[in-house]
């Protein structure tokens, strides 16, 4: 085009100087009225070239009006304007016609008034198919008035190839209302060539400068129809409406490589368009620039149809409108791969919209920068814009203000556009704007970027953007959002997110909305949304949501991390599915601070649904309802809340962290490393971590490592599963530490159908005086389900320490290693407690648990270890446990150990290695009787203190029950040591106990019958500080009791006892030793055999009642004590050399093969060796050294005195 143009100026330039030279040759001044009268008649006499002077006077024109129409005429005054008229007064007449080529009206100094004194009609015609490029036909510096008169400057049809130039004239009124119709006014005709059409110009220049316009009516410069392949200037004019419709109009404006300037004009008042060109297509430009336009009632500077790869550029304009008026500028519809920008720009006093781009469509650019718009009366939009169909938008550096519906309003992003919106400053009316930024719908294929940006007054949302799917992608970063002072809605909205789409909002600032920070209603079909490191205040009185995400499904991603929320009262973040269908959220890094008076959620969450969800590193302070809520995970779905840290409000809160429910095979929820606080004080029913429904069909729930700190009144529960592990599923609850709770630190309701509950290593205290359980498992291990409670420590429990129910039905209860203490001040009832259960091929073991703080109370049982059953093939263990009641504190029936119902139908309970101490009534309690071929052992028991060490109430072993008490130490009892009833049908071995009463009634009593077949084996048992060392009570049928190998040398008064046996079921009591008793038996007992000394039955030599270690193998060195190295270190191996301590020759060295060459018993490892022989060297070495010492130092001398000599 810059080609085109060239050729065009250098063709245009030679004509004129070709035109010059031959005018000069022959050009010829005539003068007015020197040479002739009047003008017509000067025009009649010239020649083509010549001169018409007119000298200065007022003429009137002929009845046909001035003709023109020799050409290249030059038409001048000789006193200018003021006081050269040429004058109309024939009604439709013009003043003047120009019917030749090249013709020039008017010059500095040399112009006319042209007067037009008829209405309707124009002041200069000019004939169009005379304006050539020879020379061009200017008008200029003249005055041309009109009288509410029809054209200024009328071309009556296209001009063609031609130069034509208005310029430096003045147009106004002699009369009327207004001057002109039009002030300069082009029509047009139908082209013949194809293709071409109508037009105004055909490849051609025309320029319309410096000229003032003023009174006009409906146009100052109007264009019927195309500028087709021409140059149009309209630049630097002046023009004033009266009740003009438009300054600068194209009917139908530019087509095909045409260029239209429209630069530095002053335009006033006229009101519907200051500037309008309705069609510029196929490679044209327009420049409109630098104007400055005022009075608008409806637009200020419109184009319409900007097409096929036309350029438009409005820059630098000042347009104001009436305060009612429409738009400021309205580029209306940019298609085609064309470009349109609109720069620089000042717009003020619009109703509707400052810029209104309403169509950048199909390929085109669209830029908007740095305009600034304002309204004082409350415009609809400050910039308007919609982007459809592969085309780009930038929108930058504008800066709008008193808009109230939208600042920047980006309509329709369709198909595949480019936007950016940046660096804008939006302020809405005082009374508040509806949006910021609206971003309309965003599809197919759409880059949308608002980035810092700032809006404030805005009373619905900062920046919305509608529904956006199809591969979109919005960026939305760092932009400054302060709402109305009253509120607004959002800060941030996004509708629904889909298909493939994406959208990021980072480093956004948003203050004083009143509902959510950011807003995303919904999010699916494989997209994913950001939201990080923004900084969301909601209004003081409070905000709904710091962010809201309704869902994030079917394969898409969200992210929302490290983003501040304040003066929330609903929730901090609000996701209701934050993973739907497979999708994955991340919840990290989040700083939560509700309205002080607090909010219902820091953090809510309806449902985690096949997809994934993390919520880490949040700090969340003043909820007060619950810090993380997260109703349901289910269906494959995985959530972890991780290493958040929640503080409820001061006045307490209901729950830290929510679960609903975890459902249906391979879902987990992870609960780890969490810290709460000050949950509680609600009256009941509050937790640190609340599940309120269950883990079932397969699923995982894992709470562990977090610290759970209720407020200081107190919190009902420190982590509670209401209806716990169900259908196969596992839950562990580990290394937790819960303070403050006023019921239950770690509660759990079923493990059931196959479920696995492991609750380890926590560390649970309770509120002081308050707590009544440490860990409770309400309803147990049911169907196959295996509880495991080991290694926590739980302080201070006013009730249980370790609660559960049932062990059901082919179950499992593990409880060990941990620590249990009653509450300091008024102690707890049971350290362990087990409700029902192990039944039906269930076990129950409690191991290496150390237990303390048992009460006395004489309303209440208090054990330290309570199993209610053990039934129908079940197994109960429990050993090596420390067990500890409040000595001296009475209790209904208060024991270490105690069984509710000891073994029944072909179920054992082994109780070993346990300590037991402290217990008003038994250290070992069996309540009810032994039924029906169960087992029953009682080994290696330390039991101290108590009425009983071992008691059985009155109840009897019966029905084939095996039971063994062996080992044990049984010591500071005040009653009986071992305490049986009847024993019927049974085995019972009572076998190597110390039995160390204190003036206690006796050793072993068996108070009723020994009957149906029953065997009693009593033996090896050292049994001293009592009165009876062992006393049955009868003995019948083929029942025996056989009480042999005993120690009975510290019993105070009979050594054995037969109440009522007869002869023939007599006691068998060989083999024991009496030493010092009184009496060594009554009854009657066989006591034949006595032994002479006591029983050392280990042979270390070392007697049974003095041997700490009884069973010490034979050969086996032992210390005063009994014990061999073995039996006290029997795993030790300092030196890590795989050899035992107690079999190691050097144990502190590693010398695995043992090795010992001098056989002196310590390996050569720890051998020191001797020293050896000194080095050889000057002196001699080896054997005979010592004599050869002499000769070697007279060898020396002889040899120095040689050195000396030479």
């Amino acid at each position: 085009m810059l080609r085109t143009h060239t050729r065009f100026v250098l063709t245009v330039c030679t004509a004129v100087a070709a035109a010059i030279v031959t005018s000069t040759a022959r050009a010829v001044d005539i003068n007015v009225p020197g040479d002739h009268p009047t003008i017509q008649a000067a025009i009649a006499a010239a020649s083509a070239g010549d001169r018409i002077l007119v000298q200065p006077n007022t003429y009137t024109t002929p009845a046909g009006g001035l003709v023109i129409d020799k050409s290249n005429l030059q038409l001048l005054s000789t006193a200018g304007s003021a006081t050269t008229i040429i004058e109309n007064n024939t009604a439709g007449m013009p003043v003047i016609t120009i019917a030749a080529p090249g013709v020039v009206v008017g010059d500095v100094g040399a112009g006319f008034h042209i007067r037009q004194l008829q209405a309707a009609s124009d002041a200069i015609v000019v004939q169009a198919n005379q304006v050539k490029f020879g020379v061009p036909t200017t008008i200029q510096h003249n005055r041309i008035s009109g009288n509410n008169s029809g054209e200024g400057i009328y071309v009556d049809s296209y001009i063609e190839s031609g130069l034509f130039v208005v310029q430096n004239n003045t147009f106004n009124r002699n009369g009327g209302a207004y001057s002109f119709t039009t002030g300069v006014y082009f029509d047009s005709a139908d082209h013949p060539s194809a293709n071409v059409g109508f037009v105004s110009t055909f490849d051609s220049n025309v320029d319309v400068l410096n000229n003032t316009l003023t009174d006009m009516d409906t146009y100052g410069v109007y264009f019927d129809y195309h500028c087709y392949k021409s140059n149009i200037n309209i630049n630097n004019n002046t023009m004033t409406g009266v009740t003009g419709y438009s300054g600068v109009y194209f009917n139908y404006g530019l087509d095909v490589f045409s260029t239209a300037n429209i630069n530095g004009n002053t335009i006033t008042d006229f009101g519907d368009y200051s500037i309008y060109l309705y069609d510029i297509t196929s490679h044209c430009v327009a420049n409109v620039n630098n104007n400055t336009i005022t009075g608008v009632t409806n637009t200020g500077i419109e184009l319409d149809y900007i097409y096929y790869q036309s350029t438009v550029t409005i820059n630098n304009n000042t347009v104001t409108g009436n305060g009612s008026a429409d738009y400021g500028i309205y580029p209306y519809d940019v298609e085609y791969a064309s470009m349109c920008t609109v720069s620089g720009n000042t717009v003020s006093g619009f109703d509707n919209t400052g810029i209104y781009f309403e169509y950048n469509y199909n390929g085109s650019t669209g830029v908007i920068t740095n305009n600034t718009v304002s309204s004082s009366t409350q415009m609809d939009y400050g910039i308007f814009i919609d982007t459809e169909y592969g085309s780009n938008s930038t929108i930058t550096g504008n800066t709008v203000s008193g808009f109230d519906y939208a600042g920047i309003d980006e309509y329709y992003p369709y198909a595949g556009c480019t936007v950016n919106i940046s660096n804008n400053t939006l302020t809405a009316d005082n009374g508040g704007g509806d949006y910021g930024i609206y971003v309309e719908d965003p599809d197919y294929g759409n880059t949308v970027t608002v980035n810092n940006n700032t809006a404030t007054n805005f009373d619905y949302a900062g920046i919305y953007f509608g529904q956006t799917y199809d591969n979109t992608h919005i960026t939305c970063n760092n932009n400054m959002l302060t709402a109305l002072p009253a509120g607004a809605d959002y800060g941030i909205y996004l509708d629904d997110l889909y298909e493939y789409s994406t959208a990021t909002f980072d480093m956004n600032t948003a203050s004083g909305f009143d509902y959510c920070g950011i807003y995303n209603d919904d999010c699916y079909y494989t997209s994913n949304i950001t939201i990080t490191n923004n900084t969301l205040t909601g209004i003081s009185s409070g905000a709904d949501y710091g962010i809201y995400i309704y869902e994030t499904s079917e394969g898409s991603d969200g992210t929302v991390n490290n983003n501040t929320c304040t003066n929330f009262d609903y929730a901090g973040i609000y996701y209701e599915y934050p993973s739907y269908e497979a999708g994955v959220a991340w919840i990290n890094g989040n700083t939560l601070t509700a309205l002080s008076t607090g909010a219902d959620y820091g953090i809510y969450s309806y449902e985690v649904y096949t997809g994934q969800a993390t919520y880490d590193g949040n700090t969340i302070t003043n909820p007060d309802y619950a810090g993380i809520y997260l109703e349901y995970v289910d269906y494959g779905g995985s959530a972890t809340i991780s290493n958040n840290t929640i503080t409820m409000n001061n006045s307490g809160g209901d729950y830290g962290i929510y679960n609903y429910q975890v459902y249906e095979a391979g879902t987990s929820l992870n609960v780890t490393g969490n810290t709460v606080t000050n949950y509680g004080n609600m009256g009941g029913g509050e937790a640190g971590f609340w599940q309120d429904d269950y883990t079932q069909y397969g699923s995982r729930l894992n709470v562990s490592n977090n610290t759970f700190m209720a407020h200081a009144n107190g919190s009902e529960y420190g982590i509670y599963s209401d209806d716990g592990i169900f259908d196969g599923s596992k839950g562990f609850f580990m290394n937790n530490v819960v303070e403050g709770y006023t019921n239950t630190g770690l509660g759990v309701y079923y493990t059931y159908d196959g479920s696995e509950t492991t609750i380890t290593g926590n560390i649970l205290t309770p509120l002081a005086n308050m707590g009544d359980y440490g860990i409770a498992v309400w309803d147990g291990a049911q169907y196959g389900s295996r509880i495991n409670i080991s290694n926590n420590t739980i302080n201070s429990f006013t009730d249980t320490g370790v609660y559960y129910y049932y062990s059901y039905d082919g179950s499992h209860v593990a409880v060990n290693y941990n620590t249990i203490n009653g509450d300091p001040n008024t102690g707890g009832y049971f350290g362990i407690y087990g409700g029902d259960g192990p039944e039906y091929g269930s076990t129950f073991e409690a191991i290496g648990n150390s237990i303390g703080g048992i009460l006395g109370d004489l309303a209440n049982d208090s054990a330290g270890i309570y199993t209610y059953y053990t039934y129908s093939g079940c197994q109960t263990t429990i050993c090596d446990n420390y067990i500890r009641g409040r000595t001296g504190e009475p209790g209904n029936y208060m024991a270490g150990v105690y069984f509710y119902y000891p073994p029944e139908y072909g179920s054992t309970a082994t109780v070993c290695n346990n300590d037991i101490a402290g217990f008003w009534d038994a250290a070992v309690f069996l309540y009810d009787d032994f039924l029906s071929g169960s087992s029953f052992h009682i080994t290696n028991n330390k039991l101290d203190g108590g009425r009983f060490g071992i008691w059985t109430n009155g109840y009897d072993w019966t029905d084939g029950t095996d039971g063994s008490i062996t080992g044990n130490t049984i010591s500071n009892f005040s009653e009986v040591g071992i305490d049986a009833n009847a024993i019927w049908g049974s085995i019972i071995d009572i076998a190597n106990n110390r039995i160390q009463g204190n003036g206690s009634v006796a050793g072993v009593d068996i108070q009723d019958l020994v009957d149906g077949a029953a065997e009693v084996t009593i033996r090896n048992n050292c049994i001293t500080g009592v009165d009876t060392g062992v006393e049955v009570e009868d003995i019948m049928d083929t029942a025996f009791v056989n009480v042999n190998g005993n120690d009975f040398n510290g019993v105070a008064t009979t050594g054995i006892v037969n109440v009522m046996g007869l002869a023939a079921n007599a006691i068998d009591g060989t083999g024991n030793f009496f030493g010092a008793v009184p009496t060594k038996a009554t009854g009657e007992v066989d006591i034949s055999g006595e032994l002479a000394s006591p029983p050392d039955n280990d042979g270390d030599g070392v007697i049974d009642c003095d041997d700490a270690c009884p069973d010490t193998a034979s050969g086996d060195d032992v210390d005063a004590d009994g014990c061999s190295c073995i039996q006290l270190n029997p795993t030790g191996d300092a030196d890590g050399d795989g050899v035992l301590d107690c079999n190691d020759n050097c144990p502190n060295v590693a010398n695995a093969d043992q090795a010992d060459s001098d056989g002196d018993g310590v390996g050569d490892a720890c051998t020191v060796a001797p020293p050896g022989p000194p080095p050889c060297g000057l002196l001699p070495c080896g054997p005979g050294a010592m004599m050869a010492m002499p000769f070697a130092l007279l060898g020396i001398l002889v040899m120095g005195r040689r050195r000396r000599v030479r």
